[in-house]
């Protein structure tokens, strides 16, 4: 996993795959994107923090995941990153720490924030996601808020891949038939929409580490 994190740690300070990575899992009609992901002047602002976590006598790592509460007003039951919105006087990174600890129970402490991936726009909420990666240190006891997480849950990065892992479902949006990519990776959900979005440019710098490649 080190040489990953090490490739990542240098490859976050370059110009990073962005819009045509989100692309690739983005909700589409007719085969494009079927919203505007360039942010409104009354956007508001979130982050949320990827945790990688090191497998035990392996080169691989997970990645942990949150299932939101059924009980939330936004969001409920649907699979995400930690995080959420950024308080005034607050630093994107100070609020992806900070909505973690809430969250999971994580201290600080416990992981190394190694970069920061391309914003998201996500239209329907008018939200600028901020997404920073970040190293679990060993392993960590997480401590889930009950009034805001059901599960907390890691996936091996292996169990990606951009070319065959992922499958479509439809749903209507704005009367329109919309197909929605997402990854099978829960029994109760899909992890579809930001969340995957946000995944896809993590996979893409990952096939590019294995040096596969992958048209955009």
């Amino acid at each position: 996993m080190q040489e990953f994190i090490d490739f990542l740690k240098d490859r976050l300070n370059s110009e990073l795959p962005g819009a045509e990575s989100h692309k690739i899992l983005a909700p589409k009609f007719k085969g494009k994107p079927f919203r505007n992901f360039h942010p409104e002047p009354e956007a508001k602002y979130s982050s949320v923090l990827i945790l990688l976590k090191p497998v035990r006598n392996s080169s691989s790592f997970e990645i942990i995941f949150t299932l939101r509460s059924s009980n939330l007003n936004k969001h409920s039951g649907q699979i995400c990153f930690p995080g959420g919105r950024v308080d005034s006087g607050e630093t994107d990174e100070d609020a992806a720490k900070r909505e973690t600890f809430e969250e999971i129970g994580l201290l600080q402490d416990s992981y190394e924030i190694i970069g920061k991936l391309s914003t998201l726009y996500v239209p329907p909420s008018k939200n600028i996601i901020t997404p920073f990666i970040a190293v679990l240190k060993s392993n960590q006891e997480f401590k889930p808020s009950p009034d805001e997480v059901e599960e907390i849950f890691s996936v091996n990065i292996n169990k990606f891949n951009l070319d065959n892992a992922i499958n479509n479902f439809t749903d209507n949006f704005d009367k329109m038939e919309v197909e929605i990519p997402y990854f099978d990776v829960h029994p109760k959900t899909k992890l579809w929409g930001a969340t995957s979005m946000i995944l896809a440019e993590l996979l893409l710098m990952y096939e590019e580490f294995l040096g596969k490649t992958k048209n955009i």
